[in-house]
């Protein structure tokens, strides 16, 4: 919709937090459900242009000792917790007011269009890579077999298709 001098977004998802998604957050795997978005003019004969795009994330940690789920937004701040799956679902799933680009950078006899794509993500590299670590242990001097560090690969490959 436009509002104002610019093109706002509102999205709804459903049903995100299911099957093994649900099942690695109550393993103690914090997950992170990200918004990205993309706005492209379409041109006949040519490929579309992209104007503008963005993305914003919402990461969710299960409790295990309090039972609830704690939902954060991208800038670390608190926006949710509730031992109530529903209510996460709704506090993460209703993403209202994306702030997408300016109107003046549209024009009105022109076409446009916008792709949204929601993920969960549970693990990053850098995290898999931390988790790593912290298996292997800090101490990065000890030269003796490390059964950790010998499977390494063979972990990130696993973590990587448990995660996809």
């Amino acid at each position: 919709m436009v509002r104002g001098d610019n093109v706002w977004l509102d999205v709804t998802i459903s049903y995100m937090l299911r099957g093994e998604v649900l099942d690695a957050l109550h393993s103690g795997l914090p997950a992170t459900i990200v918004f990205e978005w993309q706005i492209w003019q379409r041109r006949a004969g040519w490929w579309d242009r992209h104007i503008s795009g963005g993305a914003t994330f919402h990461r969710i940690f299960y409790d295990v000792l309090q039972n609830r789920y704690d939902v954060f937004d991208h800038r670390g701040r608190a926006i949710a917790f509730s031992d109530n799956l529903q209510e996460i679902e709704r506090a993460i799933s209703n993403r209202s007011g994306l702030k997408l680009v300016a109107t003046s950078m549209l024009q009105a006899d022109r076409t446009y269009y916008i792709e949204v794509l929601a993920r969960i993500e549970l693990l990053d590299d850098d995290e898999v890579g931390r988790l790593k670590d912290w298996l292997t242990g800090s101490d990065r001097e000890n030269r003796g077999f490390n059964i950790v560090e010998s499977l390494s690969s063979r972990l990130s490959r696993s973590l990587g298709g448990l995660i996809g």
